[in-house]
């Protein structure tokens, strides 16, 4: 698959695909959103957008992943929303063939399509191939739960210690699938990051994506003041009656409660800490991800350079 890197949304030639990625808060949903509503409503009206958010994926989780409601939503002809239950776990394949057919559709009916999200990984496994691998083993899974997350992840670095750059000590659920696809399935490195499985269908309609990507040069210092804004705009909406809502049908250990930000707003409202900790819980989360955002995202614009 071939990128074309943009640097500005007028540049792309309005068919295809293209791509918005960026750093949670650096804007891609609102410049999409923008970029349509520019054009009359009846070319508006062919276009497919493509949320990829993994925290939008869940039903339920509308206001903490901010989520497009009301009438940006039903104006405009979206898929990759709201698909699963909180209690399914995220998956590349459930992602992919949410939206693999809509997408499908439009190109062989000629019509363009806006990727748009922040989740570089399940981005790379529509745009590049999804890795190989079969679904994780429930009862190894089982026999890593009284290990901690340290250990399982020294673990999976014994195997090759490049899993450092791509799975962080504190990502579970990423160390335990990646233990299964390594240590009980015997895949690589190179097996998983450079072997791509693409949709064959999709591979004759889609060969080159227009990819925009913003805020890799913005320091990731200036990410703060928005991102504590969104917080307690979140906040004023209704987030914290939404997760108690949301608390009494589901545990706080659910996939989809274990999403960033739920997961520290579950902990305020089981009165794990107070309100205004649990803010600079969310905001350190979110740092954080802005950062390995960064480096992901960096890294397709320099291997679309070479």
């Amino acid at each position: 698959m071939k990128r074309k890197i943009i640097s500005d949304i007028s540049q792309w030639s309005r068919q295809g695909v293209l791509s918005v990625l960026g750093p949670t808060g650096s804007g891609k949903t609102s410049l999409v959103l923008n970029f349509l509503k520019s054009l009359p409503s009846n070319e508006a009206s062919q276009y497919l957008l493509v949320s990829v958010d993994s925290v939008a994926f869940y039903r339920g989780l509308d206001i903490g992943s901010a989520k497009v409601v009301g009438h940006e939503r039903n104006h405009f002809y979206w898929c990759g929303l709201d698909f699963l239950n909180i209690d399914e776990a995220a998956t590349t394949k459930l992602f992919l063939k949410e939206v693999e057919e809509p997408i499908l559709k439009h190109l062989e009916a000629r019509r363009p399509v806006i990727l748009v999200g922040g989740s570089g990984f399940y981005e790379r496994a529509l745009v590049d191939g999804m890795a190989p691998g079969e679904k994780s083993d429930e009862v190894y899974q089982k026999e890593l739960e009284s290990f901690s997350n340290e250990i399982l992840h020294a673990k999976l670095l014994s195997f090759d210690p490049k899993w450092a750059q791509k799975i962080y000590p504190n990502d579970r659920y990423r160390i335990t699938r990646y233990l299964d696809l390594v240590d009980r399935q015997g895949l690589s490195w190179k097996d998983l990051n450079e072997t791509r499985l693409r949709n064959a269908n999709l591979q004759k309609l889609w060969n080159e994506t227009s990819t925009l990507i913003l805020g890799t040069q913005t320091a990731r210092e200036d990410f703060r003041v928005p991102l504590k804004t969104r917080i307690e705009e979140m906040l004023l909406a209704g987030w914290e009656d939404e997760v108690r809502k949301l608390l009494k049908m589901f545990s706080p250990r659910t996939p989809g409660m274990q999403s960033m930000g739920y997961r520290e707003m579950s902990g305020y409202v089981e009165g794990e800490y107070g309100l205004e900790d649990c803010k600079v819980l969310i905001l350190k989360a979110h740092m954080a991800y802005v950062k390995r955002q960064k480096t992901w995202f960096n890294a397709i614009i320099t291997k679309s350079n070479i």
